[in-house]
């Protein structure tokens, strides 16, 4: 796409903007490549070790500028602010259909600012636990960090973005000041602007803006946020569901997200297993495994590996287990159906196609591929251009994948044993 320019300011700041002529609404987002699995690395030499959730916390601190919340500045300036912490990055942002420069100035203020305090850190740990308490609640998401536990024990990644209840209560201001000098720096941030955008006039805004905002830079290296090299032994738990689940896991370390759309072709090649139409498929129907119609599957990929992630509802999940990772480790190209996966391709162009028009889908794609170090105009192209021989390369990872699973057992069956 030839409406993208790319600006780097001296202090290391990538800027990226988007030129989007005659749509009314504009984006802006800063984010920085710094999430919750990133608690190991080493400062100017040292190792440290940080306290889980603290990417979530600064986030919430985030918007506090001279005592007051930034949020309330961002309205009053007709701008719609927001952020989200993820296991790799926290990214900030704004869409307004007003005047961009004030909230784009706000935004860059709030992002390079220190605002929490040792009181306002103690205010916020009730509400950070209250927001734990309701992800808990949630069985779902209690059996997947149980799932993400089995597939990486002890690893950071598998720990809850929001941290542990002890973390977070134990949290302080030394925690937020060492993650916010140690990555909240230019380099390690990028800045994305989507809109009908004089891009000179914002350039010299951003420019303005940054001049008097006092950087400081530590040597940081990163240690690997996935050391372990297994996945532990399944597990079978008792929880709050009506029916038995199994949960298929698989690691494919090698494989990370610098692979265009690798989450795309992955998945277009499980449909050729899972989805409805394939034999596979009506095999499991036939034989009476499945509760539900339909085969949940997922694929995640980070900066040290990728994963698939296999919900069943069974009455039969031994068995059924067994068929299925017998499927997974003699996958072959037998196995593919082009019809299927290349429905699946063409569903993820159209809506690719019909996500340009959308400023809030352009701005936090091309963020987010940038902090991975991705160019949306490349992810853009191997989408456009995939072929069937793109999808089937990735057959023998799967077939050499790490696999564990864990079976999900409604309560009551464990009250009758």
């Amino acid at each position: 796409m030839n409406d993208r320019e790319y600006f780097t300011l001296k202090n290391g700041l990538k800027c990226i903007f988007v030129k989007r002529s005659g749509f009314q609404v504009k984006y802006a987002g800063i984010g920085v490549h710094y999430g919750s699995s990133h608690k190991k690395y080493y400062r100017n030499g040292e190792f440290y070790e940080s306290k889980s959730g603290i990417a979530h916390f600064l986030e919430h601190k985030a918007f506090i500028i001279d005592g007051h919340d930034a949020l309330i500045d961002f309205d009053s300036l007709n701008a719609e602010a927001n952020a989200y912490t993820g296991l790799e990055q926290t990214i900030y942002y704004f869409q307004t259909n007003d005047d961009l420069i004030p909230p784009l100035r706000l935004l860059l203020k709030m992002f390079f600012h220190k605002g929490f305090t040792k009181e306002n850190i103690e205010s916020e740990k009730p509400i950070i636990l209250s927001e734990l308490e309701e992800a808990r609640d949630q069985v779902d998401k209690r059996i997947h960090e149980e799932c993400l536990k089995l597939l990486y024990p002890n690893d950071p990644y598998s720990i809850e973005i929001l941290g542990t209840k002890e973390d977070i209560e134990n949290t302080t201001l030394f925690d937020l000041e060492n993650a916010f000098l140690d990555f909240y720096t230019p380099k390690n941030s990028i800045l994305t602007i989507v809109g009908d955008i004089d891009i000179e006039e914002v350039k010299r805004a951003i420019l303005d803006e940054m001049k008097d905002i006092t950087i400081h830079e530590n040597n940081i290296e990163r240690i690997p946020f996935v050391e372990s090299l297994a996945p532990l032994k399944p597990k079978t738990i008792y929880e709050d569901i009506p029916y038995p689940e199994l949960h298929i896991m698989g690691r494919m370390d090698s494989l990370n997200y610098s692979m265009p759309i690798l989450p795309n072709k992955m998945i277009a090649l499980f449909d050729s297993i899972f989805s409805v139409e394939a034999p596979f498929y009506k095999l499991l129907k036939e034989k009476n495994y499945l509760i539900l119609d339909d085969i949940e599957y997922s694929i995640t990929s980070h900066e040290y590996g990728t994963y698939f992630y296999i919900d069943i509802y069974t009455n039969n999940p031994i068995e059924l287990k067994d068929f299925i990772i017998d499927k997974l480790k003699n996958l072959s190209v037998k196995d593919y159906d082009s019809d299927i996966s290349n429905r699946t391709i063409k569903s993820y162009k159209s809506d690719f196609i019909r996500a340009l028009d959308s400023i809030s889908f352009v701005g936090d794609d091309t963020l987010s591929l940038a902090l991975e170090g991705t160019d949306y105009e490349m992810e853009e192209d191997a989408l456009l251009n995939t072929k069937d021989s793109d999808i089937c390369e990735l057959i023998p990872y799967i077939k050499n994948s790490l696999i564990t699973y864990l079976i999900a057992l409604p309560k009551n069956v464990k009250n009758k044993e």
